[in-house]
């Protein structure tokens, strides 16, 4: 038989049990209501800081002003009203949209919302282009926990979402680091600012090198940093080895060697047959069969879009060189797109002698070309410009020219509108990279070291024989060339004269890249600032927040 005292010990005992347990279940009811309402202030942080993120973007530009901080934060603040349901958008004291907004009360709401930008808590964005929502309800309602005295709860969440930009490389150089010399990772420099008076300014782009940069005494590279453009390098060297003005520009260390983009060389070699309508490429065994007419006239030299010779004003550069052109003791020679076999190479001698290239696609054989008098070619605006492609064993040789300008259109630009459009090959279609930006000069890689471009994981960098050929080409005002140098094999030395004269190219694809002798570029993309992904950082997610 059961004994009646312990009944009596099981009941209060149970009691107890029982009033634990739907004292856990009511705290856990409150506890899952915390939790979704998190989850709910996350997901809508996160739209508000997307939409924020998104106004950052300027149009044609990486630089973000106040103009558009006001723009993101108005723009988070309007979702904000409308997924929590206030009853107006607040925009006085901390709500104001031209601060940072920090513990604004949305009317009708138990909400605070901060929405600040620069983000004070980014970990994998860049914080000046980000922005970070903050939705907080110091009085989240508790309905049982009231019982052990806790009435309500501060229920908290962030996100952070930025702007990111992929690698834009106006100088882009691909040397890897050669474990044969100092160790793993040496410290040669792909690129290097040599000599009193050398400077390279950098617009609307980075600069990626698979080793680094170095400058000399009195020699600087200079990027827009405040727009977020820097030197993106493997060597990690400390500090960096180039001139610092203030700091900048800022240094990224990359954790892959740069691959060459590969662009695609246009080809000469089994064209389309004529009679479908695309003509194989003329070849011309001596220079002299290529010319146009060798007169300088008024019917001389047709260029598309001109009426003879193109006259002063579609001439880029100072009007004295404007002038020039005009001298009748020129001798000023129109040469045709194909194919350049002389055995002499492709030559333009002397300060009287120049070259004029009507638009399309010119191949030169195995002695390349020599420029000490003027080569010109794309200066028309709009139209097709002209695109070079010199043998990968042979030289391009103009640092002694007295002018070398192509597809600059029809003035000094410094936008693209009014450069030439992108030469056309003998298949009738644009010779561009994957991105749509014109090529200008290309020089096909070497073949024989294909492992140096193909190996991109630094750990098992190689050591190549290629990179034995140059491009030389001068390095002031002498120089105009839009679109993109691709001669992934070759260095690329630019040599100046110590003069005042600003050159200016558009993107280079090298092996390497030297500028000295007192050389001055402006090397702008030659593309505007693509826009920008929008990103959350990766730190403020529904599943772990910021703080």
């Amino acid at each position: 038989m059961t004994d009646r005292t312990e009944l009596g010990q099981v009941l209060p005992l149970a009691a107890i049990f029982m009033t634990a347990l739907l004292l856990m279940a009511a705290l856990a009811v409150d506890v899952t209501s915390v939790l979704s309402s998190e989850r709910f202030y996350t997901t809508t942080a996160e739209a508000a800081a997307l939409a924020g993120a998104q106004d950052l973007q300027k149009a044609t530009s990486r630089q973000i002003e106040e103009t558009e901080r006001t723009r993101s934060r108005d723009h988070a603040m309007s979702v904000l009203v409308n997924r929590l349901e206030a009853t107006s958008t607040p925009t006085a004291g901390t709500c104001d949209p031209e601060n940072d907004i920090v513990d604004c009360a949305l009317p009708g709401t138990p909400y605070l919302v901060s929405i600040q930008t620069p983000s004070p808590s980014c970990v994998t964005c860049e914080p000046f282009r980000s922005v970070q929502v903050t939705i907080r309800n110091p009085a989240h309602g508790l309905t049982f926990a009231g019982l052990v005295g806790q009435n309500d709860w501060n229920v908290e969440a962030d996100a952070v979402a930025g702007l990111q930009f992929s690698g834009k490389y106006a100088i882009q150089t691909l040397r890897p680091p050669d474990p044969q010399q100092n160790g793993a990772y040496p410290n040669r420099q792909n690129i290097s600012i040599d000599g009193t008076n050398t400077w390279v300014n950098v617009t609307r782009g980075d600069v990626g090198t698979n080793t680094s940069v170095s400058t000399t005494s009195g020699g600087r590279i200079t990027l827009d940093s405040a727009a977020g453009y820097r030197i993106e390098h493997i060597d990690d060297i400390v500090p960096d080895p180039w001139n610092q003005v203030n700091g900048l520009p800022e240094g990224k260390l990359l954790l892959r060697l740069i691959p060459d983009p590969g662009y695609m060389i246009a080809d000469f070699d089994g064209l389309p047959d004529p009679s479908q309508g695309k003509p194989k490429a003329p070849t011309y065994a001596r220079q002299e069969d290529g010319r146009w007419d060798a007169t300088y006239g008024p019917d001389a030299c047709p260029a598309r879009g001109t009426e003879g010779f193109p006259p002063a004003e579609v001439v880029p550069g100072e009007p004295e060189y404007a002038a020039y052109l005009d001298d009748p003791a020129l001798e000023v020679t129109c040469y045709l797109p194909g194919v350049y076999m002389d055995p002499q190479g492709f030559v333009v001698n002397q300060n009287t002698e120049v070259a004029y290239l009507l638009p399309g696609a010119y191949y030169f054989g195995s002695k390349g070309i020599s420029v000490t008098g003027t080569l010109l070619g794309g200066l028309v605006a709009n139209e097709p410009g002209v695109v070079l492609v010199v043998p990968q064993d042979a030289d391009f040789t103009g640092n002694n020219s007295v002018a070398i300008i192509l597809n600059q259109g029809n003035e000094a630009c410094d936008a693209n509108e009014c450069r030439a459009d992108p030469a056309e090959d003998w298949s009738g279609d644009e010779v561009v990279s994957p991105d749509g930006l014109g090529l200008t000069i290309q020089i096909p890689r070497d073949p024989t070291n294909d492992i140096c471009f193909d190996d991109v994981t630094p750990l098992n960098v190689k050591a190549c024989t290629t990179g034995n050929d140059t491009l030389n080409l001068p390095g002031n005002g002498n120089l105009s060339i839009s679109g993109v140098i691709y001669a992934p094999s070759d260095n690329i030395q630019f040599n100046g004269n110590n003069t005042s004269q600003i050159g200016e190219v558009g993107q280079i694809i090298a092996w390497t890249a030297t500028y000295g002798g007192g050389a001055k570029l402006n090397q702008v993309y030659p593309e505007p600032d693509q826009v920008g992904t929008v990103r959350l950082d990766a730190a403020c997610t529904a599943s772990e927040v910021c703080n």
